[in-house]
């Protein structure tokens, strides 16, 4: 039986880095002062020395337990504290980005800046902000957008800004990207946006940026040339994405159809492709008869060239460092467990940069290594993938399909975690597509290798190029049209995620050393799990949740017989989509796949532009519409979507009452047919007016969801004599003072109103006068612009309501309380 690949013995950093990380984590999340971890890590390392010294003369058979634990300890110690050292005197930045003033900070350019919508976008350190007493150091850097900043930036560069810091937002809806978070991970505790060229100025280049400036971003730009000059189109996207990582040039929808066929990860530069650059210098020393020290030097030089062109992100800096190791290791031929250069790379990576942890690259690109160095070897060695694979041409088939495999298993909880998906065809796909992959990433390079000599002569490779790109996309586009080819499943806590990789390392080791008993324990505790991850959310009682999409709405109803609700769906723009950043992930978190029902209010962008993604990502049944028309463009591209994907679309003309349920209610009342609203005002306003309000009741309860209807719409309910009284009201277009009239308040008379509004919005909503209006009629008042989401429950006599954002400090027992009820699952809204 061949030795098991997880063992501690031949893997000694295998018991370092999972207590290091742990600790890292730990510390985020309890945030101990410097000095008690200090303390504490000297008091324990000075007690592990002296029960070593003790243990010498004889003293007790626990002194090994007792400092394998004080080592252990130790470890997580200090990986603590390297996380408090990245953090520390960020607190005095935060507050200055709290002040609201404008500040003039100069700092050095830490990345390569990147086009972002009209500006470009970068992030500084080094910071040094002006003060009376003169400059000061600032902890950390800030995330800088400069609107046409009129002169040329590179990495490295020392710049001097002028403008307003302010704190990113954290997380704003169930399931959301928490932007402080990511950003904190990385050092970031501010965001400036400078519009005038005139307040951002270029104090010269830095010896710490040469090499980038110097070496890197030339060869990439004239890499980036020479694929615009022979290639167009999607063609184009394809390779820059292959190439050099670059995804900025594909659309949504290409990136979504290759997440479906599970190949995403090939547009990360990672492992396969510094192994083929790696290959290929090896390769080619070889055949030149080059020495082997100068073959390796020359690799090595080329790996970390091709990571600093590419970018020094989390996967190919792991890559290049398993790299290194490999090579120096054949060097020296001395043969190192694939799991410790694995540890190792981890562990450098935390050590120099602690916030990796957290970041989607890093989690990805080592679950799916581990999985290939821990379980194909396991999988390998079956006595009957041993007999098929002994038939001729069978076993690199085999081969592939394993490795395919196994690193599907070591990502696969983290793809549900961060994508609420599993795409079951991912092992077929990557045996379909790698080797293609392998054949057009060397065309690749030799391509611009050869138009740098001859563009003319560069056309013969480049057409093969493309030829390769083609059959690519083609099998793409056919295994992520394959019935069951992506599933959606709800987003798992921690805690599960956590035990799925236990039950698979249990597994895998006790199949490797012949343990049936544990391999079936692990089989069980995995069936159960994928139970867990398979089975929708679906809540007791009515659930509606009106997510923040910032000056724009968008309401998701559940009802506890599993179906559906959507009305409309935020905003879409060339900078931000609330469609696929926020509806959609909210959904898939939950599990859902399948909309029953979705309900456009008006043809204003802010509320049917994320209704977009919608369509084209999950599945939709009906659409309802108010039959209103839109002469722009957006609205036009939301009706193609939704033509093309066979969706029943019906205009809603007269008053619709739909029954999903025996308690639940669903009525749509769009605008009368006389109305005089419908010819008043100009355009926006007669849109806005036009709005479908929608009324959910639910056995006693009921919720109004007025869209952008103004007084003169009002008045109309008003006059039509019926009962207007609802428990919850999602307030007329987000507190704008063209609305909720007090006699429409009155009628109403909400215990709660709801306002879906943007954060600091150059319209300055909602309206002051009408919040007050709502709380003069006795309602509480929810803004999502303060609040975040808003989720309300019913059970049908009672009502709850939370919010995504607390405002309250929570002590640390009550952190520890509500993690472990968020991991459980356990929702109580009493």
């Amino acid at each position: 039986m061949p030795a098991c690949p997880l063992s501690l013995r031949r893997a000694p950093l295998l018991k370092v880095v999972p207590v290091f990380a742990l600790g890292i984590l730990v510390q985020n999340w309890f945030g101990v002062p410097l000095g008690w971890i200090a303390i504490t890590l000297a008091g324990i390392l000075t007690a592990t020395l002296g029960l070593v010294a003790l243990g010498r003369r004889g003293c007790g058979r626990w002194r090994g337990i007792v400092t394998l634990v004080a080592v252990f300890i130790a470890l997580a110690l200090g990986g603590a504290l390297r996380l408090e050292l990245q953090d520390r005197g960020l607190d005095e930045s935060v507050n200055l980005a709290d002040s609201g003033t404008e500040r003039r900070v100069a700092g050095r350019i830490v990345d390569a800046p990147k086009v972002r919508g009209e500006g470009l976008r970068f992030d500084l350190g080094d910071l040094e902000w002006e003060t009376p007493a003169g400059p000061k150091s600032i902890a950390g850097g800030v995330r800088v957008w400069v609107r046409e900043p009129g002169i040329e930036l590179a990495e490295g560069d020392w710049v001097e800004i002028t403008g307003k810091i302010r704190r990113p937002s954290g997380r704003r809806n169930p399931a959301g990207f928490d932007y402080e978070s990511y950003l904190g991970h990385r050092g970031i505790w501010g965001l400036v946006s400078v519009y005038d060229p005139s307040k951002i100025t270029r104090l010269g280049g830095g010896f710490r940026g040469w090499l980038p400036r110097s070496v890197f971003k030339p060869i990439k730009e004239k890499c980036d040339a020479c694929l615009d000059r022979h290639l167009q189109g999607r063609s184009l996207a394809l390779v820059s994405g292959l190439l050099l990582g670059e995804r900025d040039k594909l659309t949504q929808r290409v990136q979504r159809t290759l997440r479906s066929a599970g190949v995403l990860h090939i547009l990360t530069v990672s492992g396969l492709h510094v192994g083929l650059v790696v290959g290929m210098v090896l390769l080619l020393g070889k055949a030149l008869r080059v020495p082997l020290t100068l073959r390796v030097v020359l690799a090595l030089g080329v790996c970390f060239l091709y990571a600093g062109v590419v970018g020094n992100r989390a996967p190919v800096i792991r890559a290049s460092i398993m790299a290194t190791a490999a090579l120096g290791g054949y060097l020296l031929q001395r043969d190192s467990p694939a799991i410790n250069t694995l540890c190792l790379a981890a562990l450098v990576l935390l050590l120099v940069h602690p916030g990796s942890l957290w970041e989607m690259g890093f989690q990805l690109s080592f679950g799916a290594v581990f999985g290939i160095v821990a379980f194909f070897p396991v999988l390998r060695n079956m006595d009957l993938v041993r007999s098929i694979g002994k038939r001729r041409g069978v076993s690199w088939i085999v081969d592939g399909l394993l490795v395919s495999l196994s690193a599907q298993l070591g990502v696969g909880p983290l793809i549900a975690y961060h994508f609420s998906q599993w795409t079951p065809v991912s092992p077929l796909a990557n045996l379909l597509v790698l080797p293609q992959v392998g054949i057009g990433l060397p065309l690749a390079g030799m391509s611009i290798v050869v138009a740098g000599v001859s563009d003319t002569a560069a056309h013969i490779p480049f057409a093969a190029l493309w030829a390769i790109l083609k059959v690519l996309w083609s099998t793409v586009v056919m295994l992520s049209e394959l019935p069951g080819a992506a599933v959606v499943v709800k987003r798992p806590g921690v805690w599960i995620v956590a035990a799925t990789y236990a039950a698979l390392v249990l597994g895998f080791v006790s199949l490797s050393l012949g343990r049936w008993k544990g391999t079936g324990i692990a089989a069980l505790c995995l069936l159960v799990l994928l139970l867990l991850y398979a089975d929708p959310v679906r809540p007791e009682r009515l659930e509606v949740t009106v997510l923040d999409v910032g000056l724009g709405s968008a309401a998701v109803v559940r009802l506890p017989s599993g179906k559906t609700v959507l009305v409309d769906g935020g905003d879409r723009s060339e900078y931000r989509d609330y469609g696929a950043q926020v509806v959609v992930p909210y959904l898939r978190s939950r599990g859902v796949d399948d909309i029953d029902l979705v309900i456009l209010s008006h043809p204003h962008r802010d509320h049917f532009g994320g209704l977009i993604a919608v369509v084209e990502e999950l599945s939709v049944r009906r659409l309802a519409d108010p039959g209103l028309v839109a002469a722009t463009e957006e609205y036009r591209d939301f009706l193609v979507a939704v033509r093309d994907r066979d969706i029943d679309f019906r205009i809603v003309r007269g008053r619709e009452k739909i029954l999903f349920d025996e308690s639940a209610v669903i009525e749509l009342i769009p605008i009368d047919r006389e109305s005089r609203c419908r010819s008043l005002g100009r355009e926006s306003v007669r849109l806005n007016n036009g709005s479908l309000v929608v009324r959910i009741r639910y056995g006693a309860s009921t919720l109004l969801l007025t869209g952008d209807i103004e007084a003169c719409r009002e008045l109309d309910l008003l006059r039509s004599g019926e009962d207007l009284a609802n428990d919850v009201i999602v307030v007329p277009h987000h507190g704008s003072a063209s609305s909720s009239l007090p006699e429409f308040i009155e009628a109403v008379g909400p215990g709660i109103a709801i306002v879906s509004a943007g954060k600091k919005g150059r319209l300055r909503l909602p309206s002051r006068d009408v919040i007050r209006r709502y709380q003069d009629a006795g309602a509480r008042v929810f803004r999502t612009d303060q609040s975040g989401a808003v989720i309300v429950t019913s059970d049908g006599e009672r009502m709850w309501i939370r919010c995504e954002i607390e405002e309250d400090r929570k002590t640390w027992g009550e952190k520890v309380r509500d993690w472990v009820v968020e991991q459980i699952g356990s929702l109580d809204y009493s």
